[in-house]
């Protein structure tokens, strides 16, 4: 997974491998009691830090208007991220030395000013080091929670002021609320029955969620499950998309939404204090080869074989490289059992073709009604002069 992930994130964007313990007890695999699975983590730039909040009696080094801060270099010493493979990061503020605060602070711009003096990122081993935020954030709390200051040395830094006491992920995941036993009963609470093996913890999620994207960020999960990501997602302000393939997106993932949308109280429904809300969209691909595949599977005599032939050869659609004609001719193919038929038959079918692309939408063939053609049109937006570029209406002769 790992060689996967960086062919497509960019092996450059690994940010690290946490074991995360699912199963304080263990599952046994053959003499070692597994606890743990493991969460790849890639990002472009640095994960969300997490913060706690102080207690009252914390003592600051320096206080403002909106109370006690310390200072926190806003530079990012570590030489992984640098101006290379991070260059958003690497650009320069500008410091008035002769106009410091209080505390003293100095001035600083992101434009070049009369008496300011530019600085860039540090050199460290030779390499141009980079800034933890991007110019827009940088902009946003420029002279508030950013500001210049002077070193013993004589030069100059950008700081960050932080009222709160910082706390990084660690790479062991080590919680008792990321068990996977706090996710199976919280299914089985809601939906009032074991109805799925080993659904994550909301609790888990929430900390992925939290320490990645910020509220209205769009999260993505392609094997959805039982909906854990989803429900989180939402129940965190943040937009979604999930993928199932599996019928129990029906029974489980859907109602298990819609529960969530009531305002339902499990999971970490108390913790972010979810009175419930929203809505999402459930919508199903259109079945095409994939409905021949299901009937080839489901086949259990050579008669009910025969009778699939004819709608295979005129509304199914088969690899452009195969005369479907001539196979059921072949005296080879008449010789094999009803196995190894059935095996020819779903390799004939193009897999390509397993659902009705967005292109052939209007295909009088398929008999799609004018509202489901404008939900797609809605759904999908601007990519519809693309999907029909990309139809397959020409293999019909259309």
């Amino acid at each position: 997974l790992k060689v996967l992930m960086d062919e497509i994130f960019g092996r450059d964007n690994f940010v690290g491998c946490c074991p995360v313990i699912v199963n304080r007890g263990g599952r046994d695999y053959g003499g070692i009691a597994k606890t743990h699975d493991y969460l790849l983590i890639y990002g472009k730039t640095l994960l969300t830090e997490l913060y706690q909040i102080e207690d009252k009696d914390k003592k600051f080094q320096f206080s403002d208007e909106n109370g006690g801060f310390n200072l926190m270099e806003l530079r990012n010493r570590n030489i992984r991220f640098n101006k290379e493979n991070r260059p958003n990061l690497y650009y320069p503020f500008y410091i008035n030395p002769n106009n410091a605060d209080e505390n003293e602070l100095l001035e600083i711009s992101l434009e070049s000013k009369n008496n300011f003096i530019e600085l860039y990122p540090l050199k460290s081993q030779d390499i141009d080091t980079v800034w933890r935020w991007g110019k827009e954030k940088a902009e946003k709390f420029l002279n508030t929670q950013i500001k210049g200051k002077r070193k013993q040395d004589g030069g100059f830094m950008i700081v960050q002021k932080n009222r709160l006491s910082l706390k990084r992920q660690r790479s062991i995941w080590d919680n008792r609320e990321f068990v996977n036993e706090r996710g199976t009963e919280h299914i089985k609470q809601m939906l009032g029955r074991d109805s799925f093996s080993y659904p994550k913890s909301e609790f888990l999620l929430q900390r992925i969620i939290e320490i990645s994207t910020n509220e209205n960020d769009l999260v993505m999960d392609f094997f959805a499950g039982s909906g854990t990501t989803l429900a989180v997602a939402m129940k965190m302000k943040r937009q979604f998309i999930g993928i199932e393939q599996m019928d129990y997106i029906e029974s489980i993932t859907k109602e298990r939404l819609k529960k969530v949308v009531s305002g339902e109280q499990g999971g970490i429904s108390k913790a972010v204090d979810w009175q419930g809300g929203g809505s999402f969209i459930y919508a199903e691909l259109m079945p095409l080869n994939a409905i021949y595949k299901e009937r080839i599977k489901n086949i259990n005599d050579e008669k009910m074989l025969d009778s699939i032939y004819k709608d295979l050869e005129s509304k199914a659609f088969l690899d452009y490289r195969i005369d479907l004609d001539s196979i059921l001719k072949d005296k080879e193919f008449k010789e094999l059992d009803l196995k190894n038929k059935k095996e020819v038959l779903l390799n004939i079918l193009d897999s390509n073709m397993d659902y009705v692309l967005y292109g052939d939408i209007e295909d009088e063939d398929y008999a799609i009604s004018d509202e489901t053609i404008e939900l797609n049109r809605i759904f999908y937006g601007d990519c519809h002069d693309f999907a029909n570029a990309k139809s397959r209406n020409d293999k019909k002769g259309k």
